[in-house]
């Protein structure tokens, strides 16, 4: 997967509405996730991906919260639908190890009626922010008991 796979925020996004640019290690964890769901569901959060436009961090560096607006609304368009019920849904949960040691980071993907929306993590990923990697020690795929036919 390329940086163009990863969503972004426009210069005027950031400018207007507070937006950011994603870190190097920010990258890791969207990867971490299309990597860690199935081929379909992966296909679809990238697709989802493309379409956003605007990356909110919050002020501790413990959440990002993505969007798609149009017109100055949120508006999901013609993105296609996550395979999951509508509502909020865990997709995903990860432990990683920093190098520090210390206590693990954990980080969780959410998706609100169908689309991927945010991550949050047990601390601030500012320390974090320049690198490239982490090792995971844990996965839970907490998808799966929100799972939905294709169509429904």
């Amino acid at each position: 997967m390329t940086a163009e796979d990863l969503p972004t925020t426009t210069l005027w996004m950031r400018l207007v509405r507070g937006g950011v640019l994603l870190t190097p290690f920010d990258g890791f964890l969207l990867r971490s996730l299309v990597r860690h769901v199935p081929a379909e569901m992966a296909t679809v959060i990238r697709q989802q991906w493309r379409g956003l436009n605007l990356i909110q961090r919050d002020p501790e560096w413990q959440e990002l919260r993505f969007y798609r607006l149009v017109r100055g609304r949120v508006a999901p368009g013609d993105l296609p639908n996550l395979p999951v019920r509508p509502g909020e849904v865990k997709l995903l949960s990860l432990a990683l190890r920093p190098a520090e040691a210390g206590e693990p980071l954990h980080v969780n993907f959410w998706a609100i009626d169908r689309r991927f929306f945010n991550l949050n993590t047990s601390r601030s990923l500012r320390p974090f922010q320049d690198h490239t990697e982490m090792p995971v020690e844990a996965v839970e795929h907490c998808y799966r008991s929100n799972l939905v036919r294709s169509g429904a």
